[in-house]
């Protein structure tokens, strides 16, 4: 991770092949860009995670990693803010839900099935969040 780190710092981009258990190699890509209107400061980072069109894809959708993109994005976006967030489990479970739910409406706009969008949508956030039964 720090090889990454570094190539992100110096050269902007940054690409890293994860392998998961015994799946085919994800593709992590980072690209940093300064882009803000004059005498103001701001970076864009675009991040780009190409996973296989597997059993796994079928199962969970774009959800399966964009869930834990998101959380940790907006994470880091509230430490540079300086921002303390929520150590709540159910407000984070709350956040994770509402994330499968709008990948799974990107995964419908993307040309998935409605049916197969939600059901996707479902089973990340049940893996997310699990619904804990009371006792």
């Amino acid at each position: 991770m720090d090889e990454l780190i570094a190539a992100l710092t110096q050269a902007g981009r940054a690409v890293a092949d994860a392998e998961l258990r015994d799946a085919p190699a994800h593709v992590v890509e980072l690209r940093r860009t300064f882009r803000a209107p004059a005498g103001e400061d701001a970076t864009e980072l675009v991040l780009r995670h190409t996973v296989p069109d597997d059993d796994h894809w079928a199962q969970f959708g774009p959800g399966a990693v964009g869930v834990g993109w998101e959380g940790g994005l907006s994470g880091l976006a509230a430490f540079i803010a300086g921002e303390e967030r929520s150590r709540d489990p159910q407000s984070m479970a709350t956040f994770m839900r509402r994330s499968a739910g709008l990948w799974g409406e990107a995964h419908e706009a993307a040309g998935a099935s409605p049916a197969v969008a939600a059901e996707a949508a479902a089973r990340t956030s049940a893996f997310y969040a699990p619904v804990q039964q009371p006792n």
